[in-house]
């Protein structure tokens, strides 16, 4: 089904209306976002960015930026199998991405991650 302008897969239903012939777009529960969000392709995406590479510079310099980077590995392989525990994922990104100098195009590398996996409808970068 056509993800529409404005809306997405992981946010969204799409049901053909016959009358009108036109999908007619409906927002998910925050259940389903919670289950169509794909972790796995974040983690991928991710590996491939210059931001993960600065997490890392950042983790081997830094005990608090080790701390996280563990912390999140930890919670991303939980997710992965199905165990997100959303607070403290979210609780996490928000510190690294306060306690880390990423630059504009690093950020944007994150946002565009999150975008394609759909965790931006669960979590935010701020």
């Amino acid at each position: 089904m056509p993800p529409l302008p404005g809306t997405s897969y992981f946010t969204h239903d799409y049901q053909w209306n016959k009358e009108t012939r036109e999908y007619d777009v409906t927002e998910i529960s925050e259940y389903d976002k919670q289950r169509r969000v794909q972790y796995q392709q974040f983690w991928d995406r991710l590996l491939d960015t210059n931001a993960y590479t600065k997490i890392k510079t950042a983790a081997s310099q830094s005990l608090l930026a080790n701390t996280l980077a563990t912390e999140f590995i930890a919670l991303m392989s939980d997710a992965k199998r199905g165990q997100a525990n959303i607070a403290k994922i979210q609780q996490v990104l928000t510190e690294i991405v306060s306690s880390i100098a990423f630059t504009t195009e690093e950020l944007a590398d994150i946002q565009t991650a999150f975008t394609q996996s759909g965790m931006f409808s669960i979590y935010t970068l701020e």
